[in-house]
C-alpha cells in the first residue's frame, strides 16, 4: 500500500506538472492583448472631461488629454478618417460628444486656413479650439490686434510659430484669432481639433500688410460647414463621411 501511494502520489505530481505545461504552451500559442486603440482612449477621455466641465479655458482637462495622446499611435488609429484635397485641407468630424466636437484636418502641401475666429457668427457663443499635430509640421498664426479694412474686419500683424508632430495648441477669442497652414511644397500634413463646444460659422478676417490685402472668403464673411471655399483658403468640409 505504501509503494501503492508513492507511485500515485508521482502520476498525480506528473500530471499535474503536463497539466501546467500544457497550459502555458496554449496561453503562449494565443497572439498577444493588442493595447487599447489610443484613439479609443483619447475619445474617451474627452467624453469625461467634457462631463466634467463645459468651461471656455487652456487649462480645461481636455488640454491634458490631448496632450498625453501619442501622435503617432493616434495617427495610425485615425489614418481611415482622412481624406484629401489638392491644394486644400478637409476637415473630417470623428466624434461628436456632449457640448465638443473633435474633427481631423488633413492639410495638402501648402494649404491654408482663412485667419478665423472661435465664436460662431450667429450666436455668438465662444469655443474652445484644442489641437495636435499628429504628422508633418504645421505653423500657426496669431494675431491680436483686429482692425478694419473697409466694413470687413481685418488683421495687419500676426505671430507666427510652427508646430512640428506631437505638438499641441489652443486658442480661444480671449487669445485673439489665427490661421493655420501647412507649409510644406510637397507634403501633407495632418491635426486633431477639438472644438467645445462645436460652431457652425465663424467670423473670417482679410490679411493686410501696408497696401496688400489678402481677403477672407469672398462674399461671405463666415466660414459654414460643408462648403468649399474658391479663394485663397482653399478648403473642404467632409464631416458627413
Amino acid at each position: 500500500k505504501e509503494l501503492e501511494a508513492i507511485v500515485t502520489g508521482e502520476v498525480m505530481r506528473r500530471n499535474a506538472r503536463d497539466y501546467a505545461e500544457d497550459w502555458s504552451r496554449a496561453f503562449e500559442d494565443q497572439p498577444a492583448t493588442p493595447r487599447r486603440c489610443e484613439w479609443e482612449q483619447l475619445s474617451a477621455a474627452l467624453t469625461a472631461a467634457f462631463a466634467r466641465t463645459a468651461e471656455v479655458s487652456p487649462q480645461h482637462p481636455a488640454a491634458d488629454c490631448l496632450k498625453q495622446a501619442d501622435a503617432a499611435a493616434l495617427m495610425e488609429a485615425l489614418e481611415r478618417h482622412c481624406t484629401w484635397e489638392e491644394g486644400r485641407y478637409t476637415r473630417n468630424s470623428v466624434l461628436k460628444g456632449d457640448g465638443f466636437e473633435a474633427m481631423v484636418l488633413c492639410w495638402d502641401a501648402g494649404a491654408s486656413s482663412p485667419v478665423h475666429g472661435h465664436s460662431d457668427v450667429h450666436s455668438g457663443m465662444r469655443s474652445n479650439c484644442f489641437m495636435k499635430v499628429l504628422r508633418g509640421s504645421l505653423v500657426e498664426t496669431t494675431y491680436d490686434q483686429i482692425s478694419r479694412h473697409g466694413s470687413k474686419p481685418a488683421v495687419r500683424e500676426g505671430t507666427a510659430r510652427s508646430l512640428p508632430a506631437g505638438a499641441d495648441a489652443y486658442i480661444n477669442d480671449d487669445f485673439g484669432v489665427h490661421k493655420v497652414q501647412n507649409p510644406s511644397p510637397t507634403s501633407g500634413a495632418v491635426s486633431i481639433h477639438v472644438y467645445a463646444p462645436g460652431w457652425t460659422s465663424v467670423q473670417l478676417y482679410d490679411e493686410c500688410w501696408d497696401d496688400v490685402v489678402h481677403l477672407a472668403e469672398s462674399p461671405a464673411a463666415a466660414m459654414p460647414e460643408g462648403q468649399v471655399a474658391e479663394g485663397w483658403n482653399h478648403w473642404k468640409d467632409n464631416s458627413n463621411i
